[in-house]
């Protein structure tokens, strides 16, 4: 059941993510309050963003900046067994898994 509603909530997000493919991305923020790595992806124009805030993140690998970024996510099995989100730019050898996430375009930060 966990595996389709992130199934579900990847299909939904797909498009946005890949619309800003191409862009800077940076590992913006990582609370412990919260349990979350906010990976920020910025367009040309100023305000122009892609917020993506993996939560309960398991493993993080990679720079904490980059250009041409090709982020992808997938559903993947953690450490724990359990299913999760794996966040992936190959191209530029980015790795992050996490229980879940959530996607935001344009968000003030």
């Amino acid at each position: 059941m966990r595996k389709e509603f992130l199934d579900s909530q990847i299909s939904k997000t797909q498009k946005m993510v890949r619309r800003w493919h191409g862009c800077d991305a940076a590992m913006h923020d990582l609370t412990s309050s919260h349990q979350a790595l906010a990976i920020v992806v910025s367009g040309k124009e100023y305000g122009k963003n892609l917020l993506i805030a993996c939560l309960g993140p398991e493993y993080i690998c990679g720079r904490t900046r980059w250009t041409n970024s090709h982020i992808d996510i997938k559903t993947t099995t953690l450490s724990t067994g359990d299913t999760g989100i794996l966040l992936i730019d190959l191209e530029n050898g980015v790795r992050v898994t996490s229980e879940s996430f959530e996607v935001k375009e344009n968000v003030k930060l």
